[in-house]
């Protein structure tokens, strides 16, 4: 559409820490195979968005809630010309868990089969819910109980509850979890292939087939998630984005910024203003 622009806008209410916000329409963005360490759920406001959930080809149109459970690799990118707006929630997997047990209603993990919900009632309250945290104007008091009683609704309603403490990525093998706390405790060194393979026991090239399959992405696609990862966890405490950018294995801003902005939906330095905003 001509004389339509990309934008977002990314916050973290005051008084709700485990909670981040992001409004956006998006046309060309492209988000990379991610996953997130927590939940995620959000309303298409108008437009279509299309990803790859849990082996689909899924499009949640205007009015459908979206939802992603931690670990869970997805993608996302515009299912038409329009481009798509949407709301989105992500939350702290443990803040979650804990508002679920303060409610006395679920004690462990929560999943959700599908990608896409259709519930009209939930997708209108969570865009108010949305809508009443970015405009700020809601007291502490007033922002938390809302959530609470937002997040309840929502596992309620559909969530299906694991196993207690049950880790909601896919079982892995004993040799492709050894190469997984590899990448995962050693995220900024440059690791190789030859390397991983050797630690698992595989060839390079099984050991790429089979962690994809486990994973849902390569050993070098899940490396660059977990320094994006990082790079975001040090850009919360403070840290500049360069600094950011290099302590978590990448060459410079620009760099980080390439990856980091198709995971997030923001730049990093977008990022760490509004997070610091808020401090």
């Amino acid at each position: 559409m001509i004389g339509v622009k990309e934008w977002a806008n990314f916050f973290t209410p005051e008084g709700l820490d485990g909670v981040e916000c992001l409004r956006a329409h998006f046309m060309r963005r492209r988000f990379q195979v991610h996953a997130h360490d927590g939940y995620a759920v959000g309303v298409i406001t108008s437009g279509a968005l299309g990803f790859e959930y849990r082996g689909e080809r899924l499009v949640a149109t205007t009015g459908i809630v979206n939802t992603v459970v931690p670990g869970e690799p997805h993608t996302g990118e515009a299912a038409g010309e329009v481009g798509w707006s949407y709301r989105m929630l992500y939350l702290d997997a443990a803040l979650v868990r804990s508002m679920l047990q303060e409610a006395d209603v679920k004690s462990g993990d929560i999943i959700f089969t599908p990608g896409i919900v259709h519930d009209a009632s939930l997708a209108a309250r969570i865009a108010t819910a949305h809508r009443l945290l970015e405009e700020g104007q809601l007291s502490v008091l007033a922002r938390q109980s809302l959530m609470r009683s937002l997040v309840v609704a929502w596992m309620i309603r559909h969530g299906r509850e694991t196993r207690p403490g049950r880790t909601l990525s896919f079982d892995p093998t004993q040799a492709l979890h050894r190469v997984r706390q590899k990448l995962e405790d050693e995220y900024a060194e440059d690791v190789s292939l030859e390397e991983l393979a050797d630690l698992a026991g595989l060839s390079p090239w099984h050991l790429n087939r089979a962690f994809r399959q486990v994973y849902g992405l390569p050993p070098h696609r899940y490396q660059t998630m977990i320094r994006v990862r990082q790079a975001k966890s040090l850009l919360l405490s403070g840290a500049r984005v360069v600094d950011a950018a290099l302590e978590t294995g990448f060459y410079d801003q620009s760099h980080l910024t390439r990856h980091f902005t198709p995971q997030i939906g923001v730049s990093p330095g977008l990022y760490r203003k509004s997070v610091q905003e808020k401090r």
